[in-house]
């Protein structure tokens, strides 16, 4: 599977704006600036970069990938948080998304979002 980023620079190269539109639309990607250190040079740049955050608002931090907690962490609600707050309060607006999700898949959870059984019927 591509990167969104090497997809997009595919169709930059070749002109295609029906693939470079579907990742710019695309309510599930996300441009942000991130900073690249290069450790033998001991140098560093900002790049943009594209990044999918289809599970971000679905699942909890611990759970995201790594370019998704950067974009949580970016987040006006969250920015000024250190990472252990962002953490606790991410988790904490997101936990009630997982317990709702969960049980409607049919298993039974805890308050904490735990699955602890089936839900019988």
């Amino acid at each position: 599977m591509n990167d969104i980023n090497e997809t997009m620079d595919n169709a930059i190269r070749e002109n295609d704006t029906n693939k470079i539109d579907d990742i710019v639309f695309n309510p599930k990607n996300v441009l942000i600036r991130v900073y690249e250190y290069n450790f033998d040079y001991n140098s560093g740049r900002y790049v943009d970069k594209w990044i999918s955050i289809k599970d971000v608002n679905q699942e909890e931090f611990d759970w995201l990938s790594d370019d998704e907690q950067s974009y949580v962490q970016q987040m006006p609600k969250y920015s000024h948080l250190d990472y252990d707050g962002v953490v606790k309060q991410y988790d904490q607006d997101v936990l009630p998304i997982v317990i709702k999700r969960e049980r409607s898949k049919g298993w039974e959870v805890d308050n904490q979002g735990n699955i602890i059984g089936i839900i019988k019927k």
